[in-house]
């Protein structure tokens, strides 16, 4: 690290004590991250993981309250120096250039004569660095300006008070809304409804010395998929012996052995679809209920393939790469024992994310969001705004729910197959994950600064569900709408109407 500073001017490297959480904010959000998008996901692949946090950071990013909770114990910042204007990982970064960039994020930060700053929490070999000339290509921006202390009372500038442009978004967010309603046709979110349901938790089997169960797909009523694991409380942190299970109506019928198959959805027959390594090549397999594992045909061309996602009919859908890109794949239920490959354009980044029972697929590629049909006829997802992050997450019946993010807004959104937008939730709503037999929608909104699950109809909140757990995660409404389904902190649970 040392010869890195001494080989490039335009860095410069403040040490900081190994315990100083009020210099080195980013640790509060990096707390807020864990329990909050990230708590209870088991991530299919770096895509998710990367769109996961790029959503949270952005959720962030609008709400500098969180932000400024993360300078609990502030410090004097009279360093006679610019503060740091970027913000990733546990680096507060900011590089300096000749000329004025553009942050790629927000797109409007002037770069111009900032000195390089990292501030690594009690640790000067750091893993990273930001070059002048290039950002992080995932991460929110957070700015304060250098400023002398009043007095001898520490001060830190609070981003409310402040006329930098996450301010003037944040405070301008009502015409915000208002210029993202007229573009999606958002309709407002009306009163919500009195609760139908007092919802009863039940949790589900964890396998006998295992401390940890994340659900990851569930058929919406008998069977769902995950791993299960013994959460470690010394270093190395994680969880050892993690293996994909299987559950029947909630008890654990099916445990992989550690090195099996990774499972990535169920249907309701029980087969479970994924991928496993053989020679260090990703192939795509499906799992019966007793653990029978058979290899999906493939292409000798492809570098590897994974099966995601799964309809009743037993259609699947999955990818496959293609030199540095991925493509889309379907084994049609119609034909066993062959495969299409879609013409959906090939994609560094393509993920899968749900299909219906007619065989529509929705997914995230590098474009953004789409829906395609099992003959390939797609349609990108619509969206307006600069910067738009699309996320689909469910499909029932050729009804699909998401979410959008960008620079000065979040919504749930709900398309048809066409790609169109039909309706927009806004009021907090951040994205919908299910569709209920009914047509509810289950997603997570914002109650005050806490993420909630929360149950639309129509656009309309029905049911807040304030007795189940703030960090509930919704995965699948059954048919008659009476169960859902997900996860709870380190367990698979499911709340009953009754």
């Amino acid at each position: 690290m040392k010869q890195y500073t001494a080989e490039h001017d335009w860095l410069t490297v403040f040490q900081l004590s190994s315990c100083a959480p009020d210099l080195n904010p980013v640790e509060g959000l990096w707390s807020l991250l864990r329990r909050g998008p990230m708590a209870d996901t088991a991530f299919t692949d770096s895509d998710h993981l990367t769109r996961t946090l790029c959503r949270g950071l952005r959720h962030i990013q609008l709400r500098p309250a969180l932000i400024e909770e993360c300078l609990a114990a502030p410090a004097c910042h009279s360093l006679h120096r610019p503060r740091p204007e970027y913000l990733s990982n546990s680096l507060l970064l900011s590089a300096s250039s000749r000329n004025t960039r553009r942050c790629p994020i927000c797109g409007t930060f002037s770069m111009s004569n900032i000195h390089a700053v990292i501030i690594h929490h009690g640790n000067t070999d750091a893993k990273s660095t930001t070059a002048p000339d290039r950002f992080p290509p995932h991460a929110s921006c957070f700015t304060w300006h250098s400023a002398p202390c009043q007095g001898e009372q520490p001060e830190v500038h609070s981003l409310r008070r402040r006329a930098d442009p996450l301010f003037n978004r944040r405070k301008g967010s009502v015409l915000a809304v208002a210029a993202v309603t007229a573009a999606l046709g958002l309709v407002p979110v009306g009163t919500a409804q009195a609760a139908a349901c007092n919802w009863q938790q039940t949790a589900w089997e964890l396998p006998a010395g295992t401390t940890k169960g994340s659900l990851s797909a569930t058929d919406g009523g008998r069977y769902g998929v995950g791993i299960t694991a013994t959460r470690s409380t010394t270093w190395p942190y994680g969880y050892k012996d993690k293996r994909g299970t299987l559950w029947d109506n909630g008890k654990v019928v099916l445990r992989l052995p550690v090195d099996g198959p990774n499972v990535s959805d169920v249907n309701a027959s029980g087969l479970i679809v994924g991928n496993t390594f053989t020679n260090n090549k990703s192939t795509a397999v499906t799992i019966s209920r007793t653990g029978t594992t058979t290899t999906l045909p493939s292409n000798p061309a492809w570098g590897g393939a994974r099966a995601s996602v799964i309809n009743n009919a037993g259609d699947i859908a999955g990818t496959a790469q293609v030199g540095t890109k991925n493509i889309l794949v379907v084994w049609p239920a119609s034909a066993p024992g062959t495969y299409r490959e879609l013409p959906l354009p090939a994609s560094v980044f393509l993920t899968p994310r749900d299909i219906d029972e007619q065989g529509r697929i929705i997914g995230t590629n590098d474009s953004g969001g789409f829906v395609t049909d099992l003959n390939g006829v797609w349609h990108t997802l619509a969206t307006k705004g600069p910067n738009t992050d699309v996320t689909p997450w469910a499909i029932r019946d050729g009804r699909i729910v998401g979410g959008v993010i960008n620079d000065t807004s979040y919504a749930a959104v709900e398309w048809n197959t066409q790609g169109s937008v039909v309706r927009t939730i806004t009021d907090g709503a951040l994205e919908g994950r299910a569709i209920g037999g009914n047509g509810t929608v289950g997603g997570i909104a914002y109650v005050g600064s806490t993420t909630h699950p929360v149950l639309w109809r129509d656009g309309v909140v029905s049911d807040s569900l304030s007795a189940v757990s703030n960090l509930f995660s919704i995965v699948a409404i059954s048919a008659d709408e009476k169960t859902l389904i997900g996860s709870d902190p380190d367990q698979p649970v499911q709340y009953t109407c009754s």
